[in-house]
């Protein structure tokens, strides 16, 4: 388990194939055994069946409250993942703050150069999200297979402050080293902590294969390369210059 996050910033890049039918989460990372008595925090796309926006981002809290009373909240971002196409997100937390500076969503699809998608979402949780439930990429603690992911997490990075998109840069902010941990699914070393600080993961299943892990670097690196090659094109086909020969 991870030490208490009450201001925190988690990163990651994503393909999402489908969401549930019904109104379970598919869950990107968590520190929650999905228990709404019991504390914790858990990030993950809405299901059909969800009373918020289907297919939507959204943040799971559960902690106290400014009376110190224990609530379980859904922050909303209304942002929605398209299924089949990798993104990168970043949620900035700060639960001292309750207005919408607490919490920002920032979801940037990386295949068709689309402006990135913002949101920033008031709460009333502001403390108490300590628990000893596992760190999950891909699930809940306790293996709530329902609430699993579908898809493709190509890496994930999580940090003890709520950083501005600049100070992601190199993991690092102004005052501190405020990584916490960054696993990039490395087919060599699926499960490692590339941030040196030694907390690498379990593969209980819930984790990509090395084969899957390895297949969502090319798919990536393929779709970026053929992005660019597209706009390359467009320039051209658009351009006063371009000679045109049957």
């Amino acid at each position: 388990a991870l030490a208490g996050l009450e201001e925190f910033t988690i990163e990651a890049t994503f393909m999402l194939r489908s969401i549930d039918v019904n109104a379970s989460v598919r869950t990107i990372a968590s520190q929650w055994d999905g228990n709404t008595n019991n504390p914790g925090w858990s990030l993950g796309v809405t299901g059909v069946k969800s009373r918020h926006k289907p297919q939507s981002i959204i943040l799971q809290l559960v902690g106290l409250n400014e009376d110190g009373q224990r609530a379980y909240e859904v922050v909303a971002s209304n942002l929605k993942p398209e299924l089949d196409r990798f993104y990168h997100l970043v949620v900035n937390v700060k639960l001292s703050e309750i207005d919408s500076t607490g919490i920002t969503f920032r979801l940037q699809s990386l295949a068709d150069g689309a402006e990135p998608q913002t949101a920033s979402v008031g709460h009333t949780v502001v403390k108490g999200i300590d628990n000893d439930a596992a760190f999950v990429i891909g699930g809940r603690d306790m293996k709530a297979t329902n609430h699993g992911w579908d898809g493709v997490i190509a890496d994930v990075r999580l940090y003890s402050e709520s950083l501005s998109l600049p100070q992601l840069v190199g993991g690092r902010s102004p005052k501190t080293d405020a990584i916490i941990g960054d696993w990039r699914f490395d087919p060599k070393a699926l499960t490692k902590d590339a941030s040196g600080k030694g907390r690498d993961l379990k593969n209980e299943g819930v984790l990509p294969s090395g084969v899957a892990a390895k297949e969502a670097a090319k798919e990536a690196i393929r779709d970026a390369s053929f992005d660019a090659f597209i706009d390359f094109c467009h320039v051209l086909l658009n351009s006063n210059e371009f000679i045109y020969v049957d």
